[in-house]
């Protein structure tokens, strides 16, 4: 069976479509017998309402679309505080995964353009930014989250990634550390803006207390740890590292375990993205917390002020994060 219309249900009910309409549509002038009839029909049946009349009557569908990289739980935390504060506003929300390909990406903003999305969400992959202000210029508002694309003036939110690790790298450094490194699984995106920020704050922070880092200790390694391994090999392990997020630390303290190399025992971890598995995770990592509902509000209030308004230059938000301390850190002249 195809899609069941209001004349589909008012066959089954014996009434007119008006009458369909004003029951479905909680109007005036309708028995509440005939109502009650129309409404459970209308459910026995799996009516979907199209949007399709309020879309012809106000231009709006009233259904923002997001792209998202992938279903990874800091990307899902995200996604839960936007489609929670799209609701709020009256909008739905339909959810796109680029899996980090460009190609992909363009296919899901074009996809949201088919269908009259109101506006768009985006978690950007690529650097390009040229498919996005396509969109924006037929009238689409788009708003960009945590990662930035270069060269365009998009309206842009994310934390202070740089204020951030300068803050992780500050505090390793009160613990008496000097040798810190920075630790990523590469994921070989062309997007680089929080990976550089985050960089550019350790070496930031290192800098103003007569340090540096090495860049051996830069390690953007794979899930095999080859280079980790080697720095094992070399005994040239960093006393503290900053990881890029939890899944990397995660994965990092279990390899380092299986080497025989204890967290905080034997070095330090920091790590970012505050994901809700780490509560089940030994030791307790330390990591930056995002102020998700922030984010949220900030997006989904700039993408309804651009809405019906013509392609102009965005403006860039950024919040600040909050470091959450655990136990994957000690000092090095004596045990926390």
């Amino acid at each position: 069976m195809g899609r069941i219309t209001t004349y589909d249900i008012a066959r089954a009910c014996g009434v007119s479509q008006a009458t369909v309409d004003r029951a479905l549509n909680n109007r005036s002038n309708i028995k509440n017998e005939t109502r009650e009839l129309i409404l459970l029909t209308a459910a026995k049946m799996n009516y979907r309402p199209s949007n399709l009349p309020t879309y012809l009557k106000t231009g709006k569908t009233n259904m923002i679309g997001i792209i998202v990289p992938a279903t990874l739980p800091f990307y899902s935390d995200l996604l839960l505080a936007i489609t929670k504060t799209a609701n709020m506003r009256g909008y739905h929300s339909m959810i796109s995964f680029s899996e980090f390909n460009v190609e992909h990406e363009k296919y899901c903003l074009a996809e949201y353009l088919k269908i009259n999305a109101d506006g768009i969400v985006i978690f950007p992959v690529g650097s390009d930014g040229s498919e996005i202000k396509k969109i924006m210029q037929m009238g689409v508002p788009v708003v960009t989250l945590i990662r930035k694309v270069k060269n365009y003036n998009f309206d842009f939110i994310s934390v202070n990634y740089e204020r951030a690790a300068a803050n992780a790298a500050q505090y390793l450094i009160n613990l008496e550390h000097v040798k810190i490194g920075y630790f990523t699984i590469w994921d070989n995106s062309s997007n680089l803006y929080t990976y550089n920020k985050r960089l550019k704050g350790i070496k930031s922070a290192m800098e103003k207390n007569g340090l540096s880092i090495q860049e051996k200790h830069i390690i953007n390694d794979t899930e095999n740890y080859q280079i980790i391994e080697s720095l094992i090999n070399e005994r040239d392990l960093p006393t503290a590292l900053i990881c890029f997020n939890d899944i990397n630390a995660i994965g990092l303290v279990s390899y380092l375990s299986s080497k025989g190399i204890q967290v905080p025992g034997d070095i330090s971890i920091i790590s970012f993205d505050n994901i809700s598995m780490l509560r089940y995770f030994s030791p307790g990592i330390t990591s930056i917390a995002y102020p998700f509902g922030d984010i949220a509000n900030a997006a989904i209030d700039i993408l309804i002020k651009r809405m019906g308004t013509s392609y102009q230059d965005g403006s860039e938000h950024l919040f600040d994060t909050q470091m959450i301390h655990r136990n994957s850190c000690k000092r090095l002249s004596k045990q926390l």
